[in-house]
Order: C-alpha cells, then structure tokens, then sequence
C-alpha cells in the first residue's frame, strides 16, 4: 500500500460527521478501514493504550483488563486485514489518537508503516474561542458539574504527532 491517511480530529471539529461519512467507503483505491465502528478511537485506544491505564471511554464500557486484551487482538486482526486490503491508500479516523503517549504513538506508526510507504496525518484545528464554546456547549448537554472554560492545548496534544510522525507528515487543516 502506498499510503496510510490517518485524521486525528480535534475534537470539535467534525470528526463524528467526516468518520459517519466515510464508514464504508471504498472506491478501489481509496478505502475506509473497517473496524469496529465507524469512530476509530476505540479500537486503536485498546490496541496501544496500556491496559492497565484505560481511555475514559474503555473505562465507561465497564472491560476489565482480560476483556481489554482480548479486545486487543480482533482490533489488531481488524486493523490488520484493513491495510492488507489491496488498496493504495487506507483512511482511519481517530481523534482519540491524540490521547495515546509517545511511545504509544511510535508503535502505533510501527506497525502501520509495515504496512505502507507512507504515513500522513491529517489534523483540523479550530480557534480557540470556537473551541471553547463548542466544548462549554456539550459539556452543559453532558451534565458537567464544574464550569470552566475548556482550552484546546494545541501544544501539549498536537507536538507528539511531528516528533513521532515527523513535521512533514502532519498536516494541519483550519476548521471553519
């Protein structure tokens, strides 16, 4: 395979929309990897998290850390099967890649560049205040307690992306 195209969000900027659009696309040359739902976090979470550290959404499913590492291997099998697919470029939309720890991040590339020639991140980022206020907005649906104004920290979620990536890698689209 030529290319892995791997969109890591923000959150905040569509990714719900862009990966319920893209769940089962494939036009021969591009494909949507099929995993376990159309939102790829999940998987790709359980697969390079620690399970003894679980994601906040892992956490919520109720797995303990046999369920995890079960988990853990059909992810990886379905990961797996959706870069040997025969396409030349595979699309994965995660957002909750963002989450995952340097080393983490280095062998989620490891194991994707075994797969391809090349490994591109696509990242929309909003402005701070439209971050905010879309941020402030669902955690009032969500029933958040505490109000504080949400920052986007760019920096401490975004940099680990061009060091583990490299720079040239990581593109970074302005959601508007």
């Amino acid at each position: 395979m030529t290319e892995v195209l791997l969109h890591i969000g923000m959150d905040k900027t569509g990714s719900s929309s862009i990966q319920h659009s893209f769940a089962g696309y494939d036009d021969g040359s591009l494909a949507y990897a099929q995993l376990a739902t159309a939102n790829h976090s999940m998987p790709l979470q359980m697969l390079f998290r620690d399970p003894d550290a679980p994601a906040r959404a892992i956490r919520a499913q109720g797995y303990d850390r046999d369920q995890i590492l079960a988990e853990r291997e059909q992810h990886r099998a379905d990961l797996v099967a959706a870069l040997d697919q025969g396409r030349d470029r595979v699309l994965i939309s995660a957002e909750g890649v963002l989450g995952l720890k340097p080393d983490q991040l280095e062998e989620l590339r490891d194991l994707l560049a075994q797969h391809c020639d090349r490994i591109r991140l696509l990242a929309y980022v909003r402005e701070p205040m439209g971050y905010a206020s879309s941020a402030f907005q669902q955690g009032l649906k969500a029933g958040v307690e505490t109000f504080q104004v949400p920052m986007p920290r760019y920096v401490g979620r975004l940099a680990a992306m061009d060091q583990v990536f490299g720079r040239e890698n990581v593109t970074y689209l302005r959601f508007d």
